[in-house]
């Protein structure tokens, strides 16, 4: 047994460390290995890289290539687990200056110490730094969700605040991009609306849309009394009677001829698809005080008294 046991050690053992030689990353990696060749990061181990922070970091990475990795590998098969981000503390040490000061770099200004969290990876931000666009996920920062931090934590959002150069058509596609691109009548709406009056002023949608956006949080209490006052408004954006329909549970706004069919939509007096616009009183007025035979859900109506 113990001669087994030392046996199965050795063979781990030859495995882990033929495991952790370039060759054998870029036999599966060949495109990212290329690319890296090319970068300025050419002269960097890939297990320089990609171990996990902390002093688990090898024994952990190591007992996923050998119980994942290696055994799809020798089927053919991808592995996802393989897939590391980079390790902070890794970056951070050829990276060390960028804390502390302001950073410039392909037209963008950024404060690490303010924008970067202590609990992320640098890849978030720079996942194409190494190995360019071979990477599975290409990320840049996103205009919006740094304005959407500046606004939550009362800083600026002027542009000057971050850029250094106008360039709109920089880097990937974003959200910034899409929404104001060539078809942005189309497009515009489908972005974050909150992210508008970075350089919006609040009232700019108004002009063509006839109310603020994006509506408020009182709106699914009030955008009745707005639809009935301008119908044709709700459908610049919503196009489909499905929209509201998923809602409602029933057409809006009801068709002619829904006052005498409606009960066939509705399931009683507490259907939820009727009280979110309608109280109970509404039911009543009718369905109560007017004298039906047994009542008209199936209880003795009022006696009602001649005056």
């Amino acid at each position: 047994m113990w001669l087994a046991a030392a046996a199965l050690f050795v063979v781990a053992a030859g495995l882990l460390t033929a495991g952790s030689a370039e060759q054998v990353c870029r036999s599966c990696h060949a495109p990212q290995s290329k690319a890296l060749s090319s970068s300025p990061h050419a002269g960097v181990r890939c297990y320089g890289c990609h171990l996990d922070d902390g002093a688990w970091g090898v024994p952990e990475r190591k007992t996923a290539e050998l119980a994942g990795m290696y055994p799809l590998a020798l089927l053919g098969r991808g592995f996802e687990g393989a897939a590391r981000l980079s390790s902070r503390s890794a970056c951070l040490a050829c990276h060390a200056d960028i804390s502390g000061r302001v950073t410039d770099s392909s037209g963008l200004r950024i404060d690490h110490d303010a924008c970067a969290a202590e609990s992320s990876s640098c890849d978030e931000c720079h996942s194409m730094t190494a190995h360019g666009t071979s990477v599975r996920w290409r990320s840049k920062p996103v205009m919006e969700e740094c304005t959407a931090c500046h606004r939550a934590r009362g800083a600026t959002t002027r542009c000057e605040s971050c850029h250094t150069q106008r360039n709109n058509s920089a880097g990937p596609p974003g959200p910034w991009q899409v929404t104001h691109g060539p078809n942005w009548q189309k497009l515009h709406g489908m972005g974050d609306l909150a992210s508008c009056e970075t350089c919006h002023e609040a009232d700019f949608c108004k002009s063509c849309h006839g109310l603020s956006l994006p509506h408020g949080a009182d709106f699914g209490v009030t955008h009745g009394n707005l639809a009935k006052q301008d119908p044709n408004g709700c459908i610049k954006c919503h196009r489909s009677s499905a929209f509201c329909d998923a809602c409602h549970g029933a057409p809006m706004p009801h068709p002619s001829g829904f006052l005498r069919d409606h009960a066939k939509a509705a399931k009683g007096i507490e259907d939820p698809s009727c009280s979110r616009c309608h109280v109970q009183g509404d039911c009543a007025d009718c369905h109560s005080k007017h004298v039906h035979p047994g009542g008209s859900f199936g209880v003795p109506a009022p006696r009602r008294h001649a005056s």
